[in-house]
Parts: C-alpha cells; sequence; structure tokens
C-alpha cells in the first residue's frame, strides 16, 4: 500500500465531479494495484470503460474535433494510467490550439466521460466560456457526459446529445479511505509524523475525525458551488434553476435533458459534424441564429432562448405585406459568404406556433441580402436584440 500514498491522499483529500459507480471502481483498482497487482490495459478497459490510447484531436475540413474520454483527471500522471482517460491540461491545450487556428472554422467537444477530479476544471470552463465568439464552439455528449464531463460541456455555445446519450450528474463527493482495519488484520501499522494541526486529519491510516469531516463537506459545498455557477453561466440560467432542475445529481436521458434546458437539441455525431462542417450551419449564441439542421432530421438549433420557449422553426419561403418583394430564407443565407462569420447568421427564427408568414414571428431583426452585405444599421439592430434578450 505504500507504493501509492500520493494517489491514496488526492483520493482522500479531493472533490470529485464524477459518477460515484466510476469512483468506486477507481478505488478498486488502485488498491488492487497497491498490493502489487497488475492489470493489462484490456482488463482496466473492460473495469473502468475507456479505451487503452487516448484518441487524439482530429480536424473534419474545417471543424475541429476535440475529445474528451474517460475519466478527467488534472495532468497525465500514474492516475490517469490506472484509469485512462483525460488530462484537463492537455485538453486546455488542445482547446487553445484549435481557437487559434485559422483553418479550424468551428470546434466540436466530443464527450464521453463520467467526470473526474475537479481540479483545473474550473479553469477550463472559464477557457471555454471565454471563447465564446470567436468562432462556433459545440459540445456533443457521445455518448454521456457526466458530471465534470457536463461542466465542461455546458460552457459550450451548444450542447448536444446523442439519441441514447445522457448528460447531468451535477453533483461532487469526496471518498475518505481508512484502511487501518485492513493494515490492523495484515499485522501493519503506519505510524504518521507530522506538523501542523490539521496536516494529517485526511490521512487514509486512520478514521476520519468529526472535525476532519466537516472540512471535507466544506470542500465539497465549495465546488459544488463552482460547479452550479459556471454551469447557470454557460446555459444562461439561474443557480436555481440548475440546483434543482438540471437532474439534481441525476443523470438525465436525451429528450428529459431537451425539455430541462440541460441542451439544445438531440442528434448524432455524424449529423452534428455535416452540420459544423457546413459553411456557416451553426453558430454562437452571440449572433442569434436558429434554422433547421436537415430535412432528414428532427434535431433543431436552438440559441439564446430561456428554457421552455418553443423549439426554433424553419423559415421558410414567404412573403409578407411589410416588404416589398418575397421573403426567401433559404436563399438568403445561401448569399451569405462563410468567410463572413457572424454575418452569414443574422436570420432571425421563427417559433413553431407562430405564422412564418408574419413579419411579427421573428424574434430579431431580419434583412434582404446584397452585394454589398448588411450595413451598421442591420448589425447594430441584432445586436441590441440580443441585449434585450439578455443574450
Amino acid at each position: 500500500m505504500s507504493k501509492y500514498p500520493q494517489i491514496i491522499k488526492a483520493i482522500s483529500e479531493s472533490p470529485w465531479a464524477i459518477l460515484p459507480e466510476k469512483l468506486a471502481v477507481i478505488r478498486e483498482l488502485i488498491s488492487y494495484r497497491a498490493e502489487g497487482h497488475r492489470l493489462t490495459d484490456e482488463e482496466i478497459q473492460a473495469r473502468i470503460g475507456v479505451a487503452p490510447q487516448r484518441p487524439q484531436a482530429v480536424t473534419q475540413g474545417s471543424v475541429a474535433i476535440l475529445p474528451l474520454f474517460g475519466v478527467m483527471v488534472p495532468r497525465a500522471s500514474l492516475m490517469s494510467d490506472i484509469s485512462g482517460g483525460t488530462s484537463v491540461e492537455g485538453f486546455s491545450t488542445m482547446f487553445a490550439a484549435a481557437v487559434n487556428d485559422p483553418q479550424v472554422d468551428a470546434i466540436l467537444l466530443n464527450i464521453d466521460s463520467p467526470g473526474g477530479l475537479t481540479d483545473l476544471v474550473p479553469e477550463l470552463a472559464a477557457q471555454i466560456r471565454g471563447a465564446r465568439g470567436q468562432k462556433p464552439i459545440v459540445a456533443i455528449a457521445n455518448t454521456d457526459a457526466a458530471s465534470a464531463a457536463y461542466w465542461v460541456a455546458a460552457q459550450a455555445d451548444e450542447v448536444v446529445v446523442t439519441p441514447s446519450g445522457k448528460v447531468g450528474s451535477i453533483g461532487v463527493l469526496a471518498a475518505h479511505e481508512d484502511i487501518s482495519a485492513m493494515e490492523e488484520k495484515l499485522g501493519v501499522k503506519t505510524t504518521l509524523v507530522s506538523a501542523g494541526k490539521f496536516k494529517t486529519e485526511m490521512s487514509p491510516f486512520e478514521p476520519l475525525s468529526d472535525e476532519a469531516r466537516a472540512a471535507l463537506q466544506n470542500r465539497v459545498d465549495t465546488v459544488y458551488g463552482m460547479f452550479v455557477t459556471d454551469v447557470a453561466a454557460g446555459r444562461g440560467v439561474t443557480a436555481d434553476a440548475v440546483r434543482g432542475g438540471f437532474g439534481e445529481g441525476r443523470m438525465v436521458l436525451a429528450e428529459d435533458a431537451l425539455k430541462l434546458g440541460m441542451i439544445n437539441g438531440v442528434a448524432t455525431f455524424e449529423e452534428t459534424v455535416t452540420r459544423l462542417a457546413r459553411s456557416g450551419a451553426v453558430t454562437s449564441t452571440s449572433a442569434a441564429f436558429a434554422m433547421t439542421a436537415s430535412s432528414t432530421s428532427n434535431y433543431q438549433i436552438r440559441h439564446a432562448r430561456p428554457p421552455g420557449e418553443p423549439a426554433a422553426g424553419p423559415i421558410a419561403s414567404h412573403s409578407t405585406a411589410v416588404v416589398d418583394e418575397p421573403w426567401d430564407g433559404p436563399s438568403q443565407v445561401a448569399a451569405c459568404p462563410a468567410e463572413r462569420g457572424a454575418l452569414r447568421r443574422m436570420h432571425a427564427w421563427v417559433d413553431d406556433d407562430s405564422d412564418p408568414n408574419a413579419k411579427s414571428a421573428y424574434k430579431f431583426p431580419h434583412h434582404m441580402m446584397g452585394d454589398d452585405m448588411p450595413g451598421p444599421a442591420n448589425v447594430n439592430g441584432v445586436r441590441n436584440g440580443l441585449v434585450d434578450d439578455g443574450g
């Protein structure tokens, strides 16, 4: 057991944002390894559900696809060797490179993770949220984004879940391991020599005192507060809405998550990549754009709308009494060059229960596209509409 004191200490002292059953498996694997046993990569994969080799970022067309798989740990280490998974520090580097790459027009966070240690997760969340507006950022739970993984996903412009996928497990836990009884059976006694009143209060070689438990609970509560605040900021809702309506620690199936406002849509990985690869097919919330993704999918992009507001509907070809010529939404979208960025996405959505032939159905100002593109008045109109709507 003494071969892995730092890992045992990390488990005993650190708050985790992870599925509890996965943490139990990690503890089992580490105890097994500490006793001198070793599992093959295939055996670890069978127990914890991670690939023995960590996938790398890939680019499909102008879309950077960044994998966030397995257990999340702050940095690559013996812990990640045992559990597999993703280094948060490494993922942060990948993300920064994609943001700064002029050849990348959109970023897809491809997530299948039970969560992990919370160290560096708030920093990664802030990094992703701070990059909004530079280029579209979409997170897909393919198939699960649990706990710390959802913490990260919620910071994207848009969160998508595969039809069989799940998101949630919003919560933090700590698992103190007391191995004193096991040592006693083995005829072993560990004596700690320390300085500082609380230096050894989380030691695995003795039971957790009431004072130590209170200190650990305070640490868990603090990190949970950070988790909730970031998810609320990412999803544009209140902290109370996250605490009381986003599963309350449970994983939530795709369709239910959509109803709760935890995600923006349900689609397969392939549909999402195809949509992003289409130039200008998706944008960040800051551009207030929504339209159906394709004629073959019922997935609809939604942006800057509070939970419960009707789904975005297609912008159909039609004419109205308040314009001088027919309004052909699809042709107007096609008229916007991809390199014009956000200007391509200045078309408004129409609610499902509204009349698509009525100008009042559109949430934000819309305009006809000409060779000279929209002028400052149109740009300012969209910006003002976003501010008025809380975006």
